[in-house]
């Protein structure tokens, strides 16, 4: 269902996004019985972005990208609660860190958020962090981003100072994903480079190479990372 987008689970329901040419909406279903709870029309127009959930005081809140802009709705109901017309985008999604969301907007931003919805202006624009398809990562205190033209950027999460900038094989669609202080970038040939996360500058700790097409963000789970190629899902670890 949708266009590469993914359901996430919020207030106890499958929410499904769908935005595309035709019928656009987002929607949730029962867990249990798979009926539908709610449907909120959206604009027609085609994204690929994934809703973001995050708890304010009325409860889980839903904020989803499109080419109109980032729109909040109510997880339980599916009431749009505000749009912030400047954080639109079709591809890469934002990340939330606390009072602060990241996103992939001049490159990355940093825009301060509460209940009432962002800040007008962002604390910072990290305009060098330029993220294609992949959505940025915020880890230990860092932003990473990954390019169609294989760069890596890093920047200061806090100031938004750039850190460094290198660029190794191949092109990324898939996100950067982190665990225990490593930063994994599989690019779209299946060769994965691994970055130290503690170093202060780029410091590649190997690269391994599955030699089959991948564009899917790799998962982390229960001390395995798990990959999908256009061939296999692969489940590396222990």
């Amino acid at each position: 269902v949708g266009m590469a987008s993914s359901p996430v689970l919020a207030a106890g329901r499958l929410i499904v996004p769908m935005d595309n040419a035709g019928e656009s909406f987002v929607a949730a279903l029962d867990t249990k019985y798979g009926r539908n709870v709610w449907k909120t029309e959206r604009p027609r127009e085609i994204s690929w972005t994934t809703p973001l959930v995050r708890t304010v005081e009325g409860g889980p809140e839903l904020l989803f990208s499109g080419p109109k802009g980032l729109t909040a709705y109510d997880a339980a109901t599916g009431a749009a609660h505000w749009t912030f017309k400047a954080g639109g985008g079709s591809v890469p999604v934002g990340v939330l860190d606390g009072d602060s969301l990241y996103l992939p907007v001049g490159g990355v931003s940093r825009f301060k958020i509460d209940a009432k919805g962002l800040a007008e202006k962002p604390e910072w624009a990290a305009r060098d962090a330029r993220t294609g398809y992949a959505s940025p990562l915020v880890y230990a205190g860092k932003v990473y981003t990954a390019d169609g033209q294989g760069f890596i950027t890093c920047v200061d999460a806090k100031t938004g100072k750039s850190l460094y900038k290198e660029r190794v094989k191949g092109a990324f669609s898939a996100s950067p994903v982190a665990a225990d202080g490593k930063v994994y970038f599989l690019n779209e040939t299946g060769a994965c480079t691994v970055i130290d996360a503690r170093a202060e500058g780029f410091e590649v700790l190997g690269t391994n190479d599955l030699g089959e097409g991948s564009l899917g963000t790799p998962a982390l789970a229960r001390g395995r990372v798990f990959l999908r190629t256009d061939k296999a899902l692969y489940a590396v670890g222990k």
